[in-house]
């Protein structure tokens, strides 16, 4: 099949009936156009096809002669894939010129197998250029025989030359890990020396220990210098070493590169340790000041505290309530409101400073900003509590006021009543004129009373409708 003729299509003018099936050979427009799609159809499947077995045989060709490639190289095999390819690379060329032809030629076709008929030309492309490169490496063959045995000869010489350098770079690596080793434990060490004298500064700072606290931090920065310089001194150990045994064969230097690396992550852990202690003495003097302010607001918040159970408690005896009693309540609730409200909006400042440094001072003023919420809440219970007391004693002197004077239109009227009993009972009195007047007078005073308690009940009920609802 490698040795095919290839087929050949006929140019569009040769084919029978072509210049019938023209636009410019019928009178129908739509007819023309149908017959050159049907004529185009023929000749890109034709085109398609013979495509198609070009490739087939090439593809054949390609895989011989990559066959001939693998392995041992044998001159037979690669001369007759050379013969095999250089046949369907003939062929292969023949049919591209004819394909590139009908190319040409499609530029009239309809738009579809144009285009089909375009990708044809670059499938054979494409296809020549892969005959051409393997044609290129089986004609390197030799050369590529020749460097095929170099490159073994020269990885067997690197292999018994790794072997003997490799027991050599063992035992330098045995050598160097010791003092590596030394090294990083010694920073080890003196990193956990910075932590001992650090030890004081955890507990609760006070005045009367600063001089505890500062002999303590100048020995920390001490210890803290010492152990900066180890840790130092041992990562450029180790980074030397790792440079020197890059120069080691394969095997003994991916063991070497391990064995280093994980000492460098001891010091990176080592570092870790030791970073915090490098602020000492400025974390303690914000310490210090944190508990200051800490004291402060706590001290405010104490006294305003103070206040609020004050006023707490003088409502406890509310029962026996008096106005002088009602004066000295709202005057105690008062104090306790300002000094708490002066407290709280300073705890609300210092919280918002604090809220841009996160930190333990950060948490005890959020505490504080509780208690202080806690005691308006109980101071807000006292005021209520005071507030019904008030509403209490105002109803209980109006209903004793009102009473007082229904009282005494009632006892008018009793008066009354009692003059007019003898005119009642149809007595006939001597002074007649007098009782009548005397009778007259006791109902004015009537009167008098019933219009007063009325125009009082009136005015006291506009009181009452201003109290808020009792117990």
């Amino acid at each position: 099949e490698s040795a095919r003729a290839p087929q050949t299509v006929a140019p569009p003018a040769s084919k029978p009936g072509l210049a019938a099936a023209t636009p410019q050979a019928t009178d129908d427009p739509a007819l023309s156009e149908e017959a050159l799609a049907a004529e185009w159809e023929e000749r890109v499947q034709k085109a398609t096809e013979k495509a198609a077995e070009a490739e087939f045989d090439t593809n054949t060709a390609l895989e011989q002669a990559r066959e001939a490639l693998q392995g041992d190289i044998d001159d037979a095999m690669v001369l007759e894939a050379t013969k095999a390819l250089t046949t369907q690379a003939t062929s292969l060329a023949e049919t591209q010129r004819l394909i590139a032809v009908e190319g040409l030629a499609a530029q009239k076709a309809p738009a579809a197998l144009k285009a089909e008929m375009m990708a044809l030309g670059q499938r054979m492309r494409k296809t020549q250029a892969q005959v051409k490169e393997e044609l290129g490496r089986l004609r390197n063959s030799k050369q590529i025989k020749q460097q095929q045995a170099l490159d073994e000869e020269r990885r067997a010489e690197l292999e018994a030359r790794e072997r003997e350098l490799e027991g050599a770079h063992s035992k330098q690596l045995e050598e160097m890990m010791p003092a590596a080793m030394e090294k990083v434990d010694a920073a080890e060490d003196e990193v956990e020396k910075v932590a001992i004298a650090a030890a004081p500064l955890t507990i609760e700072t006070a005045d009367d220990l600063r001089p505890v606290m500062l002999q303590a931090i100048k020995e920390t920065e001490q210890r803290v210098r010492s152990a900066q310089a180890a840790v130092g001194e041992a990562r450029r150990y180790i980074s030397g070493k790792l440079s020197q045994v890059g120069r080691f064969v394969s095997s003994t230097r991916k063991q070497a590169v391990e064995e280093f690396t994980a000492l460098q992550n001891k010091l990176n852990d080592a570092q870790a340790k030791l970073t915090p202690y490098k602020t000492v003495r400025q974390d303690y003097e914000q310490r210090v000041q944190a508990k200051k302010l800490y004291d402060e607001l706590s001290g405010k918040l104490a006294g305003a505290e103070i206040e609020v159970e004050k006023a707490a408690m003088m409502t406890a005896p509310l029962g026996g309530d008096s106005n002088e009693g009602m004066k000295e309540t709202e005057a105690a609730l008062s104090t306790a409101q300002s000094a708490l409200s002066q407290t709280s909006r300073l705890i609300e400042s210092k919280l918002r400073s604090a809220e841009k440094t996160p930190g333990p001072l950060r948490d005890e003023v959020r505490a504080l900003q509780e208690r202080a919420k806690q005691a308006q809440d109980k101071l807000d219970e006292v005021r209520r509590t005071v507030k019904e007391t008030q509403v209490r004693i105002a109803a209980d002197t109006l209903l004793r006021e009102v009473s007082e004077r229904v009282s005494t239109a009632e006892d008018e009227l009793q008066k009354m009543a009692e003059a007019e009993l003898p005119f009642l009972r149809g007595e006939k009195l001597q002074d007649m004129d007098t009782f009548i007047a005397e009778a007259d007078k006791v109902a004015v005073k009537v009167h008098a009373a019933l219009a007063d308690a009325q125009t009082f009940v009136a005015k006291k009920l506009v009181e009452v409708a201003r109290f808020t609802e009792g117990p």
